[in-house]
């Protein structure tokens, strides 16, 4: 049960992170695609089982990953215009409000 409300609040707070970065965007190479061009940078753990984990073959995967991608795609962000930061628990809100992430 706990393990539950952790991970919704993990998804609610890198959804909210994700609108909040995707939107002050500066960084628009191309106004006509999609996303504005631009990238979105979304801060995860990269070594945390299930939640955040670059794979061996740099590709990254977990529960946080298919969130922040659903939420890129919904608001106009290819996969392919997503950097993945990592940004460990403790520095999260500092990198959010640092603008890394």
């Amino acid at each position: 049960m706990k393990l539950r409300k952790v991970t919704a609040a993990s998804a609610v707070v890198l959804a909210l992170a994700l609108s909040a970065t995707a939107c002050g965007s500066n960084d628009k190479k191309d106004e006509g695609s999609s996303g504005g061009g631009g990238k979105v940078k979304v801060g995860i753990k990269f070594d945390q089982p299930g939640l955040g984990l670059k794979q061996p073959d740099g590709s990254y995967a977990g529960f946080d990953v298919d969130v922040a991608t659903y939420v890129a795609k919904e608001l106009g962000y290819k996969p392919d215009q997503i950097q993945w930061v990592e940004t460990k628990s403790a520095d999260r809100e500092n990198a959010l409000a640092r603008g890394d992430v």
